[in-house]
């Protein structure tokens, strides 16, 4: 009678134990398995983050690069079209005014300048063609060069004209090309302005965007190191749950002890249930 009671009650203590143990391992695996997953997730977040930072960076100082250029080349060109400008208006003067032996010497000495131009200029234009044609420098050097070089030739070409002009004595017709020369000269110089604004707007709207892309990667990789640190922080509630399973695996020793007391009916029959009670907390 009692016997059996308390063999009752010491298998129902064990079968609770072992419940308990089961939840216990079940809770141990799910952390380990769920911390270590986060925390590999969260890292490579981290990693991809940083990589895209320094992407971010890295478009950021090329797009500032690219303003740079932009701004030294569109201003060499307003100067290149100015000096044409100028040169254009001295020619239209000389031609509707006659020259002097002194403006002769001063044709003959700007058509040589001219031609010492533009032998600097071809020579500017091919060395910047080969550095870009290596990848040494960038498209926009090159540009620059050959707008240089377009400048250069049709001084050249103006300065031949002068001469010519100075020698033989100006024609109605000659008047009239040289007034439409000047007019296309100033065409170009207003055209260049106009060019350097609107391709200047749009270089800093890309520097504006690659910073802004550099905010953005900023704020994405401080998520991510957040992300990491809670998930390490998860992977540290590990050790608890192998405490509970220790304990779990306590109680079911106990109750096992406590059974085989009250299967053996010895003295102790009576104080087993109790002990496998005890033993045995109740399911949280």
């Amino acid at each position: 009678g009692d016997g059996g009671v308390d063999v009752g009650q010491a298998q129902a203590g064990l079968r609770v134990a072992e419940g308990q143990l089961r939840q216990a391992q079940q809770a141990l695996l799910i952390a380990r398995t769920k911390s270590t997953g986060d925390v590999e997730t969260a890292e490579a977040a981290v990693e991809q983050a940083t990589v895209g930072l320094t992407a971010a960076h890295n478009r950021a100082n090329q797009a500032e690069t690219t303003l740079t250029l932009t701004e030294q080349s569109t201003l060499s060109s307003i100067t290149t079209a100015q000096q044409a400008v100028n040169q254009a208006q001295q020619q239209v003067a000389m031609l509707q005014t006659g020259a002097r032996t002194q403006e002769r010497g001063q044709s003959a000495s700007a058509l040589v300048a001219a031609q010492a131009n533009l032998r600097t200029a071809q020579a500017d234009y091919d060395r910047a063609k080969m550095l870009f044609d290596g990848g040494a420098v960038a498209r926009a050097t090159m540009d620059a060069a050959e707008l240089r070089l377009d400048s250069a030739r049709e001084q050249a070409k103006q300065a031949e004209l002068a001469d010519s002009l100075v020698i033989e004595g100006p024609r109605v017709e000659q008047v009239a090309i040289a007034q439409a020369q000047l007019a296309s000269a100033q065409d170009q110089l207003n055209l260049a302005q106009t060019s350097r604004e609107s391709t200047l707007s749009l270089r800093r709207d890309d520097l504006a965007n690659a910073r802004e892309g550099v905010t953005q990667a900023e704020a994405q990789l401080r998520q991510a190191q957040a992300a990491a640190s809670t998930a390490r922080a998860a992977r540290a509630q590990a050790p608890i749950a192998e405490a509970d399973v220790a304990n779990a695996e306590q109680g079911v020793e106990s109750a096992r002890q406590a059974l085989r007391l009250a299967e053996t009916g010895g003295s102790h029959a009576e104080t087993a249930p109790h002990e496998a009670t005890a033993a045995c907390p109740a399911p949280a």
